[in-house]
């Protein structure tokens, strides 16, 4: 009964403490978007109340790792250990906050199909990996290949994956051996958001995504890459400085 009453109050503590933290002043917290909520109706700018509230959230992060080195040189190490590493989340939480906004605003009505290849190289069932592997190199390819036995598409192949493999299996391997099957495979949607794009890739870690179009079986669409995805942002960007600029005192200093 011990053991239990122990294992239920230290679950509790913990869960308020989570409680606690998700009302801090930091997006995308709770206490953060509450904070922004205020700070959008005084400015009426969605865009500087999201920097307003950084900026307070990377003072508390501050705050947090400056109380946690208090306490772990003049009270518990532990606990002061603690108050770093939350300090340090919450600033790197506050700062993701404007990043995303600025990725929101530029990709603000654009979709997938806006950064898609519509035209990728697509390789047959058949070839090695060693082949594959050898032209990707020579051209700086996007490391992601569909695989096509005559029309029909079978999967993708997702060369970061394969280069943790043996070296000497990829003159015996073909395309048909490692690909992930198109059902199985991740994907985006014309249709979607560019930011969800965005946010794929940078969870995957991947240069490109195959676009899919929803279907039995589905259609190839094409394969949506960072390249590409980086000229569509930079020619948004172009579009909206160039607007600033123009407007009743944009120009000035």
């Amino acid at each position: 009964l011990g053991f239990l009453y122990w294992g239920i109050y230290w679950l509790a503590l913990a869960n308020l403490a989570l409680a606690a933290f998700h009302l801090a002043p930091v997006l995308p917290l709770d206490g953060g978007r509450l904070v922004r909520a205020v700070a959008w109706q005084i400015a009426g700018d969605l865009d500087r109340a999201t920097r307003w509230t950084s900026l307070l959230g990377r003072g508390f992060g501050y705050l947090l790792v400056g109380s946690g080195l208090f306490v772990t040189t003049f009270v518990d190490v532990f606990l002061g250990i603690w108050l770093v590493l939350l300090g340090w989340f919450a600033g790197r939480l506050a700062r993701g906050a404007v990043e995303r906004r600025d990725m929101e605003t530029l990709t603000a009505g654009l979709t997938v199909e806006d950064a898609t290849d519509t035209a990728p190289v697509v390789i047959p069932a058949g070839l090695s990996v060693d082949t594959l592997m050898a032209q990707d190199e020579q051209v700086g390819g996007p490391g992601v290949y569909p695989v096509v036995d005559g029309e029909r598409l079978l999967g993708v192949v997702f060369l970061p994956s394969l280069r943790r493999r043996f070296r000497a299996d990829w003159t015996t391997e073909r395309a048909a051996d490692v690909l992930t099957p198109i059902e199985r495979s991740p994907s985006l949607r014309p249709g979607e958001p560019l930011i969800h794009a965005v946010e794929r890739l940078e969870a995957s870690r991947g240069d490109a995504l195959p676009v899919l179009e929803t279907g039995e079986p589905p259609r190839l669409v094409g394969l949506i890459t960072r390249p590409l995805i980086m000229e569509r942002l930079r020619a948004r960007r172009a579009i909206i400085d160039g607007r600033a600029a123009s407007a009743p005192g944009g120009g000035r200093s």
